[in-house]
């Protein structure tokens, strides 16, 4: 039988590895994708108890508030909000201020190497309709906090 940790794991990484790949090539995250990602995280801490349960619907309130102000600014969709909050219903409210730190850290590096090397990404800026994928630094912000730095020492948290 598999145990509670591998279903974690493999959820995880396969949740955030469709987002990302939905992103790149659709420029949106489908809502039944975020639906699984909120479902699972919170079936997965129920699993686990009424606290890990109360943990995952704190992180799936604080993911979806903090980037609620992004969003209503127009500076985000709402494929990222809901992305967000998905992970924070899988990881849990502790690791809300890692998961932020860690996507705004890629998302800014990947900001830079697209004005950087992509010129229909500079004509666009000047158009005004630059987009830059934000879910994959999401889900990458996710899995770099979870598995490169899960004791917080890089963040600081």
């Amino acid at each position: 039988m598999l145990s509670h940790s591998l279903i974690f794991n493999l959820f995880l990484v396969l949740f955030t590895a469709l987002s990302i790949g939905f992103d790149l090539s659709q420029r949106r995250i489908p809502n039944w994708l975020n639906v699984i990602g909120i479902s699972g995280g919170l079936l997965l801490a129920a699993a686990k108890g009424a606290p890990d349960l109360f943990g995952s619907v704190l992180g799936l309130s604080a993911g979806m508030a903090i980037f609620f102000i992004p969003f209503a600014f127009g500076w985000l969709g709402a494929g990222d909000v809901k992305l967000f909050g998905a992970i924070g219903a899988i990881l849990g409210l502790g690791w809300i201020p890692r998961l932020f730190f860690y996507t705004a850290l890629l998302g800014g590096v990947s900001a830079l190497i697209s004005l950087a090397f992509a010129e229909a990404v500079r004509r666009q800026l000047f158009k005004g309709t630059l987009t830059i994928p934000y879910g994959v630094a999401i889900g990458l912000g996710a899995l770099t906090a979870f598995y490169l730095d899960p004791r917080g020492t890089w963040a600081g948290f």
